[in-house]
């Protein structure tokens, strides 16, 4: 039988390195590509609640990833009035939410809120008043940047209630706000009577605590963001 010449073996040497380079260069860039980090949670010292209530956002994150008591993002409560074909959804979800986990109330306003007349819906309101003078609100937005919560004004910190809630236990006013991965957020406010004037620093009279726990208004900020995310 005759071997191999040198010249065979040698081609057939370099052959094989080639082939297991190629085989490893392959498998870090598999390894590389699959450990690619994922997008992030913006950060910016502007208002981040801007993102259009009736589109899903493109970042999944968790809770603490889109809100921190010590974020440089805001969040404005305020805008122009609106109107969209969404409200009605958001108005019986909250309506429901509301009648089931607390009861009856005295009076209810909603209404879609913009930045401008012309930009889309980036906030939606509800408003009860209770009976006992307790007034409890719903507000629904999504935020496109890290926020901190603490621009809701409130009487005691933000603190995890659960893994998508965060909670501010307050004598006078009580807050639950409940975020979506997407950074779809709902909150839901419960104000003693007279306590609107108190934070404002113009109270002058007794202010009254809620007759509304955190639990309950947690409860109800989940319901009401199962129905916005739904879109």
């Amino acid at each position: 039988m005759q071997l191999p010449d040198r010249r065979t073996m040698l081609l057939g040497t370099v052959v094989i390195t080639v082939a297991a380079l190629g085989v490893l260069g392959y498998s870090r860039f598999r390894t590389d590509d699959e450990s690619s980090p994922v997008p992030t949670v913006p950060v910016a010292n502007t208002q981040a609640n801007i993102g259009c209530i009736d589109e899903a956002g493109t970042i999944a994150a968790s809770l603490d990833e889109w809100y921190s008591n010590e974020a440089d993002g805001s969040l404005v409560l305020t805008g122009e009035i609106s109107s969209s074909i969404g409200l009605g959804a958001f108005s019986s979800a909250a309506t429901k939410a509301v009648v089931a986990n607390i009861g009856s109330f005295a009076t209810s306003a909603v209404r879609d809120l913009a930045p401008t007349q012309t930009a889309c819906v980036t906030m939606r309101y509800a408003g009860f008043e209770l009976q006992d003078g307790t007034a409890v609100e719903v507000m629904a937005w999504r935020v496109v940047a890290r926020a901190s919560p603490m621009w809701v004004p409130n009487e005691a910190a933000f603190v995890p209630f659960d893994e998508t809630t965060l909670a501010s236990d307050g004598e006078h006013v009580k807050h639950a706000l409940a975020v979506a991965p997407d950074g779809s957020t709902v909150l839901v406010s419960a104000f003693g009577a007279g306590a609107r004037q108190l934070l404002a620093g113009s109270s002058e009279q007794a202010v009254g605590s809620p007759s509304v726990s955190v639990q309950q208004l947690a409860i109800i900020s989940a319901q009401v963001l199962a129905e916005v995310i739904q879109r």
